[in-house]
């Protein structure tokens, strides 16, 4: 039997379960010995698959990755030591309870909310969403740009970015973005163009010789920010004091994508160094 077979359904279709080797028992020794797992992980994004994979390379443990954030109906203490995860299925109702000795919560734009679930009142936090549209550019009269590097405009204070700055994909195209569109629903991923007009007058800022005919919508997503209105706060990446084994991992917005790694490095360090 494998760690996820024995799990109820519920949980088993919100979790992923890593083990460094196979031919290990099927749940390796943890703290309170009553625990499923030794760590869960809230995430299945790029940081909260570094750190599932991490600490599942570096500690002769069981992992699990709850892979659907929205699954997660509360977290709270486990009676015998460590931490119950209690996640429901939204097409059947059923709900399930997963155990663990450490809980990462790298739940993306879902961590507050996950977090705020354990802490008390005062120590809540709220998250705003920065929805970031990107542009796509061809035809007209691109090839005058004459490009073949990525380009960064100076970011203003306050803004909330770095500006809309030109990228180059795999291929050689060029596309503009991604702005900062404050909005309420973290849903609410489809490419604004209304944000057209905004976004020829910054590029036009550092290449004035833009064609704004050749650009069309082209995609966008959300950037997780703890503070509104542009105003600045960096990552955080802490144990959460008064509460043994919980890490909480906030406001990871896109440059998670590079410092990953990093980060797993940095869960792995505060948990077990």
């Amino acid at each position: 039997m494998t760690m996820a077979t024995s799990l109820r359904p519920a949980a088993r279709r919100a979790t992923q379960c890593l083990r460094l080797d196979t031919r290990r028992r099927t749940f390796a020794s943890t703290v309170s010995r009553d625990a499923d797992f030794t760590h869960i992980v809230i995430g299945a994004g790029v940081v909260g698959l570094a750190t599932a994979r991490h600490l599942t390379a570096t500690h002769p443990s069981s992992t699990t990755l709850l892979s659907r954030v929205e699954a997660v109906e509360a977290l709270q203490r486990a009676g015998a030591g460590g931490w119950a995860v209690t996640v429901v299925d939204a097409a059947t109702g059923e709900s399930s309870t997963v155990t663990a000795d450490v809980v990462v919560n790298a739940a993306g734009l879902g961590a507050v909310d996950v977090h705020n679930m354990i802490v008390p009142a005062e120590r809540q936090m709220a998250m705003f969403y920065a929805k970031g549209n990107y542009f796509s550019y061809s035809g007209g009269s691109s090839s005058s740009l004459k490009v073949n590097r990525l380009i960064y405009p100076a970011p203003e204070p306050g803004v909330g970015g770095l500006g809309t700055h030109l990228t180059l994909d795999l291929g050689g195209r060029i596309r503009f973005g991604p702005d900062v569109e404050w909005v309420e629903d973290p849903s609410d991923v489809a490419p604004n163009a209304a944000r057209l007009d905004e976004a020829v007058k910054a590029i036009r800022e550092y290449l004035p010789g833009l064609d704004a005919d050749a650009l069309a919508p082209d995609y966008a997503g959300i950037r997780p920010k703890l503070l509104p209105t542009g105003a600045f706060h960096d990552f955080v990446v802490r144990k959460e004091d008064g509460f043994e084994g919980l890490v909480s991992l906030l406001g990871i917005e896109s440059p998670g994508l590079t410092s990953c790694l990093a980060i797993a490095e940095r869960v792995e360090a505060l948990l077990y160094k």
